[in-house]
């Protein structure tokens, strides 16, 4: 006979696995990943990465060099062993520093992150620089652009981001002369960057159910063999 206490555990451990296995990707071979990507600009003046500079914010000139973070997470179940990245730079930015290969036709970097295992980040830094104020289609007044980055992982699964920012040209600038990176040709870089991995905390999701499971049995084994073991006393047991 099923005791309402029985059915309050089935139910709430029957919801706890369609919790923990709905937002994860299941591939044609069984297995299972999830990759995010986050992109973010360093703010000139607090030093922080954001999502969104804004005029209101800070922006930056021709010239300057403007560094951004690619962070990569797996919350999947499962060490995702190689992810393809690939950064693509607006217009008026050209490559300055960072991980991988670039491609100074399409203006865009590409590296590989490896073996990010479940519950984990790694994070890339990567510089570009503002091209001269004579390459603005006008000399004087204000540009917004966005640095998108995008991954492949898994069978053919994608993931982007995206982060903004704002540049301002001013009689300053165009006076100073900044002549342009030289990015003619394709070329590889080997940058002065470091992977940082973020491990997990707390419990896992998986075991949740498990830990329901051994709470109820506990439960369950209490309530048929809890007797009063006082000399003379009659045992009472309680059923439920």
């Amino acid at each position: 006979m099923i005791t309402p206490m029985k059915k309050v555990c089935l139910l709430v451990l029957l919801f706890f696995i369609f919790v923990s296995l709905a937002p994860l990707s299941v591939f044609a071979d069984g297995s299972v990943a999830n990759v995010t990507i986050s992109k973010t600009v360093l703010h000139p003046k607090t030093n922080t990465y954001v999502k969104i500079l804004s005029l209101g914010d800070a922006t930056y000139q021709p010239g300057n060099t403007i560094t951004f973070h690619i962070t990569l997470a797996n919350t999947g179940r499962e060490t995702v062993p190689q992810i393809i990245v690939r950064d693509t730079f607006p217009r008026y930015l050209t490559f300055e520093s960072g991980a991988g290969s670039f491609d100074a036709k399409n203006n865009m970097l590409s590296f590989l992150a490896y073996n990010l295992k479940p519950d984990t980040s790694q994070s890339f830094a990567i510089s570009a620089q503002v091209v001269p104020a004579n390459q603005f289609p006008d000399m004087l007044g204000q540009q917004c652009l966005s640095n998108k980055a995008d991954i492949t992982f898994g069978k053919n699964q994608h993931a982007q981001d995206e982060a903004k920012f704002c540049i301002t040209i001013s009689h300053q600038t165009v006076q100073k002369t900044n002549p342009m990176v030289n990015a003619n040709t394709s070329k590889q870089v080997y940058p002065p960057v470091r992977t940082q991995s973020t491990p997990s905390t707390g419990t896992p999701i998986w075991m949740i159910p498990l830990l329901i499971v051994s709470a109820c049995t506990g439960i369950f084994i209490i309530k048929k063999t809890g007797t009063t073991s006082r000399p003379g006393s009659k045992n009472i047991v309680e059923d439920y």
